[in-house]
């Protein structure tokens, strides 16, 4: 219902669900506890915000307004107030958020249906109230912020009486367009906006960015028949039908805070022509996806998420590779300005680099910059494509290019990545063996591999280094643990190692992080070692840095800090008991080596 340029809408369902710029909270700041609609508030928005409106709410004026953070609440404010019962009092009140959400440059902004529950007023006098007070600032107010006004009621008796009433005073409120009407109006990108984003602040710190398409309408059903029972029946198969062919899914990964603007849109699209509903909530290091509808719709929006998701991975990991590269090798390249030689960027050192890897004679790079490059490898030669065919003298430097690899790794003749078959009669067969038969003696090993990853290994040793310097005497307490995964990840884990980006996939009990036991039974569960179609599984024992450790908790995106002094200065892992650990969680990529693939059955 559109009333002046105010759009009201009366909403059967729960508050606490909305997404407003302002949301709205009925309270009697002298009651404890709260009841009714403002303790579900309360307990949504968490204890912080009930305390500090208890301890400074009762100073405000009869008709006035106290804000709060939103706590858990997708909102940027709250606004409390009382409505002590009166309906001269809610008409006032109501008039003044309005107008302070006018002031504050809101957009949108939810209500209660005021004192109709606990309040015990009459819904119509109250309903009456409210949009008298919703007319009086939409006739006044000519040039508005605040587009949206939601009612929301939980309760249907007082959903009913307000439609009624808001049908009575304003004239009928229209149809709901059809599915097949909405499709027609679907836009792409470029056109009006399918979707609303806000910024809020949440819990665990940070900002929550969200994103969303249109939420559903409220469908309202009434059943009318011979009697109770068959009215039931009827509900019942209703519910049935719905229940069978709705679906609520979320998709959580930390990937979903590296998606770009486009790629939001594009999920958002899909979802709107897909009928489902979106929406997407971003934090700095981690993110989640809802989605709501028909079941094969849902299923086809959250295949389209996965596959952006694994595109987003791959150009994470592509990014990792080109970072490990400039820790290892350094193209430089001499202009003939007598200031010696300059290093490329990441991008161009990785793509030299690589061609150089795979023995070609010569390559073109396309750089950072656009320039192209012709390079001869014999000469070390480079010639400017596009500048006239200017000449550069190049150089390959091998950064900490000292003999720090293990004794026992084969030569790599220049390969980047190469698993190593051990011979089961080796002592390092034998000794990798027998490690992991001490806890999972009736496993049978098949295979083991030594995972030679020269820029991975050497990350390592960085790591291992900087965490032995700022750990003292406590070092980096290298452990050897175990990990296990299925059969179609391991070609990742060798060449990218370890990576966050999967967590939650087999639980994330002690935090969002890589999970690595003491015991290599507990590694090879069936539940994180899935058989293969040849009944093989695969676990491995890796190298762990884990450096000073704290107890993890659920929803861990971090380790936390050491002390309160220096909030920056965290713990470097986590662990399922501090008295007696047995699981190790780490939150950074480069703290695990994936030394030995042991594949088993």
């Amino acid at each position: 219902m559109t009333i002046g340029s105010l759009n009201l809408h009366i909403i059967l369902g729960d508050i606490v669900t909305e997404t407003v710029d302002v949301l709205v909270n009925s309270t009697n700041f002298f009651t404890a506890p709260a009841t009714g609609v403002a303790k579900a508030i309360f307990s949504a928005a968490g204890s912080a915000v009930e305390q500090e409106v208890k301890r400074e709410g009762p100073v405000i004026p009869q008709d006035g307004i106290f804000s709060t953070r939103p706590g858990g609440l997708r909102c940027k404010l709250i606004f409390h107030i009382n409505g002590h019962k009166n309906i001269q009092v809610i008409k006032k009140v109501v008039k003044n958020v309005i107008l302070e959400c006018e002031k504050q440059s809101f957009t949108s902004v939810a209500f209660p249906a005021m004192c109709t529950g606990q309040g015990g007023l009459e819904p119509r006098d109250v309903a009456d109230a409210m949009f008298d007070s919703i007319a009086l600032v939409a006739r006044d107010c000519t040039t508005p912020s605040l587009e949206s006004i939601r009612i929301v009621t939980i309760q249907k008796k007082v959903f009913d009486v307000f439609k009624t009433v808001l049908e009575n005073r304003f004239g009928m409120l229209a149809p709901t367009k059809t599915h097949f009407e909405k499709l027609k109006e679907f836009k792409p990108s470029g056109r009006a906006p399918l979707w609303g984003s806000k910024q809020e602040a949440v819990p665990h710190g940070g900002v929550q960015l969200v994103f969303e398409t249109a939420p559903f309408e409220q469908a309202v059903f009434d059943v009318i028949g011979r009697n109770k029972s068959t009215v039931q029946e009827a509900k019942t198969k209703l519910k049935r039908i719905f229940n069978e062919n709705f679906s609520d899914r979320y998709l959580e990964n930390e990937l979903v805070a590296t998606l770009s603007p486009e790629e939001v849109d594009e999920v958002l699209e899909v979802g709107a022509a897909a009928q489902v509903q979106v929406v997407v909530e971003r934090w700095p290091e981690s993110g989640r996806v809802k989605l709501r509808g028909a079941v094969r719709d849902v299923q086809q929006v959250y295949e389209h998420m996965q596959r952006l998701i694994q595109q987003s991975l791959e150009k994470q990991l592509e990014k990792k590779e080109l970072h490990y590269i400039s820790k290892v090798v350094q193209w430089q390249y001499e202009q003939g300005d007598r200031e010696g030689f300059h290093p490329f960027d990441e991008k161009t050192n990785y793509l030299i680099e690589k061609a150089y890897m795979e023995k070609h004679k010569d390559a073109v790079v396309t750089m950072s910059d656009r320039r192209v490059l012709y390079i001869t490898f014999e000469t070390k030669q480079a010639t400017m494509l596009e500048e006239q065919n200017r000449q550069l003298r190049l150089k390959r430097v091998e950064i900490n290019s000292d003999n720090c690899l293990p004794q026992e790794w084969e030569d790599m003749d220049d390969q980047l990545i190469m698993p190593v078959p051990l011979l089961p009669k080796s002592r390092e067969y034998q000794e990798v063996e027998k490690n992991f038969k001490k806890t999972a003696s009736d496993s049978t090993v098949v295979k083991i591999e030594r995972i030679q990853n020269l820029f991975l290994f050497r990350s390592y040793k960085v790591r291992k280094n900087l965490m032995s310097k700022k750990n003292g005497v406590a070092g980096a307490n290298e452990k050897i643990l175990f990990h296990g995964t299925a059969g179609d990840a391991c070609s990742s884990i060798n060449r990218h190692g370890f990576n966050r980006s999967f967590a939650g996939q087999n639980g994330v009990n002690y935090g969002y992080g890589v999970y690595f036991a003491l015991k290599a039974k507990y590694s090879a569960n069936n539940k994180y070692s899935k058989p293969d179609a040849a009944g093989h599984r695969y676990i491995y024992q890796a190298k762990v840095l884990a450096g000073m450790f704290t107890e993890g908790k659920k929803g861990m995106k971090v380790p936390p800090a050491r002390s309160t002094k220096d909030a920056t200065d965290l713990y470097d892992s986590v662990v399922d008991s501090i008295s007696n650990p047995e699981m190790f969680v780490i939150f950074h990529d480069d703290q695990a080596y994936p030394e030995y693939l042991i594949t088993f059955k």
